[in-house]
C-alpha cells in the first residue's frame, strides 16, 4: 500500500539519493557540468526556520516519490505565504501503475492550504512537462 506522509529532510537523506539520481538523471541540464549534490545543509537551515515543507510516498516504508517546498511570503505582499515547489519526483516504476502522482500533487495542495498558503508554485522542467495535469487541476501558466 502506497502512504504519502509529511517528513523531515533528514529523514529522507540517505535513503533518497537512488531517486534523486533518478531525478536528476531524467531531468538535468548540462549533465557533463553539473553534478547532481544537494545542499542539504541548506536545506536542514530552511526546515529549522520551518519554512520547508516535505511530502514523501512510500511503498511498505520504501520511498517511491517526494515533493519538496519553500514556504515565503510573497515580497510584494508579505501577508501572502506562497509555497515554491523545488522538486517533484515520482519512481518512474509507479507512475503508469497508479495514481501516486496525483494523489501526491493534491495531498500536498491539500496541507499547504491547511498551513495557510495561498499561492503554490509548481517546478516543471521543458524536458519532462506535466502542465496538462496542472491545468485541469485550476493552475495556470505564468
Amino acid at each position: 500500500m502506497i502512504e504519502l506522509k509529511i517528513e523531515s529532510i533528514q529523514s529522507v537523506i540517505d535513503e533518497g539519493l537512488e531517486l534523486i539520481n533518478q531525478h536528476w538523471d531524467e531531468v538535468a541540464f548540462c549533465k557533463d557540468k553539473v553534478p547532481v549534490d544537494p545542499n542539504w545543509e541548506g536545506f536542514k537551515e530552511i526546515e529549522r526556520k520551518e519554512s520547508l515543507f516535505v511530502m514523501t510516498a512510500r511503498d511498505e516504508g520504501r520511498l517511491i516519490g517526494y515533493a519538496v517546498f519553500v514556504l515565503h511570503s510573497l515580497m510584494h505582499y508579505k501577508t501572502c505565504w506562497a509555497a515554491s515547489n523545488d522538486a517533484i519526483f515520482v519512481d518512474k516504476d509507479y507512475r503508469s501503475k497508479s495514481s501516486v502522482g496525483l494523489r501526491l500533487i493534491k495531498t500536498c495542495e491539500k496541507e499547504l492550504k491547511n498551513r495557510g498558503i495561498h499561492r503554490i508554485f509548481w517546478h516543471v522542467k521543458p524536458t519532462n512537462d506535466w502542465t496538462p495535469v496542472l491545468k485541469r487541476m485550476g493552475y495556470t501558466v505564468e
